[in-house]
């Protein structure tokens, strides 16, 4: 089990009875960006970090870098990720409810990593 405790850019990650993994930042490229919100995946190798820019990246829990491309709202719809939960159970793949601002909401597929909104009331 993991802990994430974060302040503006900067991020601590604990693990077990809060043994001190890492201390670090988001990269350069994020340097002006807040983290919002952290999800883990399923095997616990890799954590989701939402940000104040609408952005979303993906972590690595072993080295720290950044892997992959960041998925970015923003373009579309200039408000942070507010929210990041991780689907249980689907496939045995994972998928995560974002929700962007506080009225966007998306599921997210790290295998395709793509993106689809998400209808819901009025």
């Amino acid at each position: 089990m993991f802990v994430l405790v974060t302040n503006a850019n900067e991020y601590v990650l604990y693990k077990g009875r809060m043994e001190r993994v890492r201390h670090s930042s988001i990269g350069q490229e994020h340097q002006n960006a807040k983290i919002t919100c952290c999800e883990f995946d399923r095997t616990s190798t890799v954590m989701w970090l939402g940000l104040d820019n609408g952005k979303m990246i993906c972590i690595n829990l072993n080295t720290g870098d950044e892997v992959g491309e960041c998925v970015n709202f923003s373009e579309e719809f200039g408000k942070p990720i507010t929210y990041l939960e991780r689907f249980y159970g689907i496939l045995d793949q994972d998928f995560f409810l974002v929700i962007v601002g506080e009225t966007e909401a998306f599921v997210y597929s790290q295998r395709l990593n793509n993106y689809k909104p998400v209808a819901y009331g009025d």
